[in-house]
C-alpha cells in the first residue's frame, strides 16, 4: 500500500507501507521520518491487521490526530 504524507509546509511525499508496523516520528530511527518539532521522536505507528491499517499513538506528548479526532489507544 502507498500513502501520501502531507507535511505542515504543504510538501507531499509517497510512502510505501512495506512492513506490518511502520513507526512515525522526528527520529531518523523511524521507518517514516518527519522532521517536525511538534512530533515526538517516536510519535505514532501504522499497524496492519486483518481489517486494514490502523494508526496507533505511541504516548506522544502532543497526541496523535486522525481526521481531526484525537486517538486514545496507545501501543505496547
Amino acid at each position: 500500500m502507498i500513502v501520501t504524507l502531507i507535511e505542515a509546509n504543504g510538501s507531499q511525499r509517497q510512502i510505501q507501507l512495506a512492513r506490518e508496523r511502520m513507526r512515525i516520528g522526528r527520529s531518523r530511527d523511524n521507518e517514516i521520518f518527519v522532521p517536525d518539532p511538534a512530533l515526538s521522536r517516536f510519535h505514532a505507528q501504522l499497524v496492519a491487521d486483518p481489517e486494514g491499517w490502523k494508526v496507533v499513538d505511541r504516548g506522544s506528548k502532543n497526541g496523535t490526530f486522525l481526521n481531526d479526532r484525537r486517538l486514545t489507544r496507545q501501543s505496547d
